[in-house]
């Protein structure tokens, strides 16, 4: 009994201490409980901004952000037909700013259009949109795509084309 007895307490002694051991390693290396929190990562609503044509003398390409009603006048014109959603978008620049994309004049059939608005983790907006082109036509367009996104989104642009 005496010889059980001597390898039970060896045996708690045994545990304890390795439970002693794992404190005081903790001790020694305690977790960072403060955190770098992220921006929030997701999806910003937009909407598209249709019927409107980028202007002849507009002589902007790429990224254009606009953010009044003048500015967005020098670089599009309406471009409304008659019929079910014919009418171009309405705009209010108090409460919206336009992001567009527009390409260099091309004769090859092309298309543009805006997939996605995201804010990554170091609270960039990543605006991901489709380019592709196909075979030529027998006449000229300047591809673009304007959206229309709430001014309480604010942010550097960072453009994300995709095929």
């Amino acid at each position: 009994m005496t010889k059980s007895f001597l390898t039970l307490a060896a045996t708690i002694s045994l545990f304890l201490t390795g439970c002693q051991n794992s404190k005081k390693e903790s001790d020694k290396h305690p977790q960072d409980t403060t955190e770098t929190i992220a921006p929030k990562v997701g999806a910003i609503p937009f909407i598209g901004i249709e019927n409107y044509f980028v202007k002849n003398t507009a002589k902007r390409i790429g990224f254009v952000k606009i953010e009044t009603a003048e500015d967005f006048e020098t670089v599009f014109g309406m471009a409304g037909s008659s019929g079910a959603g014919g009418q171009p978008t309405k705009i209010d620049f108090s409460k919206q700013y336009v992001m567009a994309v527009i390409k260099p004049t091309t004769d090859l059939s092309t298309t543009l259009a805006p997939k996605t608005l995201e804010r990554n983790a170091k609270g960039q907006l990543v605006l991901t949109y489709m380019y592709t082109t196909g075979e030529k036509q027998n006449y000229s367009t300047r591809p673009n795509f304007a959206i229309g996104v709430n001014k309480s989104e604010t942010g550097t642009v960072i453009l994300q084309e995709v095929q």
